[in-house]
């Protein structure tokens, strides 16, 4: 189904379906790198500059360039267990968005500093977040019982609404 405001639909999918993702990042153009570990999730900026990976052995998001496919940076992701955790990256590059699915908690990490900006709760069971194209709507969905719920915030963690979805979410996706 759709939701969002206005210009700002998110798709959500409630049918079970994977697609894991490989332990070398390979297909963009002639650079390819080799990861210390089989990568768990990864998600570019909107700018395609940089790619997040959630690694299954280290407890940090790694920052790829993808123009050298270099490892520039990590952040991370303290007690989380890599293999229960979401990311997004904020559409400006400033912040990391990172969902914890076993505790059902999000937080916004400042990629500058490394700084936990805000941490907040999700009622049910985590599954997958979201940010829209232009940063200001971070979305979770949850699965409740038979169901699910999508949960709005700001860009600052602040609860902005909920809508009740037919079926338990599998994931969202923003469009860029």
């Amino acid at each position: 189904g759709q939701t969002g405001d206005g210009d700002q639909p998110f798709r959500v999918a409630c049918r079970n379906v994977s697609s894991p993702i490989g332990d070398r990042l390979s297909g963009f153009g002639s650079y390819g790198t080799q990861l210390p570990a089989a990568a768990i999730q990864a998600v570019d900026n909107r700018a395609g500059t940089r790619l997040f990976v959630v690694l299954h052995a280290t407890n940090a998001v790694q920052i790829v360039d993808t123009e050298q496919f270099v490892i520039t940076d990590s952040v991370p992701l303290g007690a989380v267990d890599p293999r229960n955790v979401r990311i997004a990256p904020s559409p400006d590059g400033t912040t990391l968005y990172v969902l914890d699915t076993e505790k059902s908690r999000i937080a916004a990490i400042d990629l500058g500093t490394k700084r936990t900006l805000a941490d907040v709760s999700v009622a049910g069971t985590a599954i997958d977040l979201a940010v829209s194209a232009d940063g200001e709507i971070v979305i979770v969905v949850a699965g409740e019982g038979e169901a699910g719920r999508a949960v709005f915030f700001d860009r600052d963690l602040r609860p902005s609404g909920s809508l009740v979805l037919p079926a338990v979410p599998l994931s969202v996706v923003a469009p860029r």
